[in-house]
């Protein structure tokens, strides 16, 4: 993902943005204004566009502040690269559905490191159980 260094001064435990389809790309759009912050890399646009049989699906992006760490740079661009968890929020119905089609993808699913207010609850279907 690609950032303006304007971004970086963000003051939160985390920022969220939209993550939104752009063609055969996803774009990181702010939830607060219209301006474009930046692209997901290409596999991770690969991974997102094989689950876009499934409708209801919607992605969020988190990014963690981490004041300690300085972005890396990408050689020859001038851009700066950034670690970006993508949330994948939908219903408990397609969640096979959409752990089959990472697992052939060998996408793996991960804890995430925020979730949206408004999400009832969490669920991976790639794990082999769910404590309790």
């Amino acid at each position: 993902m690609r950032l303006t260094s304007a971004f970086l001064a963000a003051d939160a435990r985390c920022v969220v943005f939209d993550v939104v389809q752009y063609a055969q790309h996803y774009r990181i759009k702010s939830n607060v204004n219209p301006e474009l912050i930046g692209y997901l890399e290409q596999e991770a646009c690969q991974a997102l566009l094989s689950l876009g049989s499934i409708a209801e699906l919607r992605f969020q992006g988190v990014l963690a502040s981490d004041k300690g760490k300085q972005p890396q740079r990408s050689p020859g661009r001038g851009t700066e690269i950034l670690t970006l968890s993508i949330n994948t929020y939908g219903s408990l119905a397609v969640t096979d559905k959409v752990g089959v089609i990472l697992t052939k993808r060998k996408t793996v699913l991960q804890h995430p490191y925020l979730v949206h207010a408004d999400c009832k609850g969490y669920f991976n279907p790639q794990l082999l159980g769910h404590g309790g």
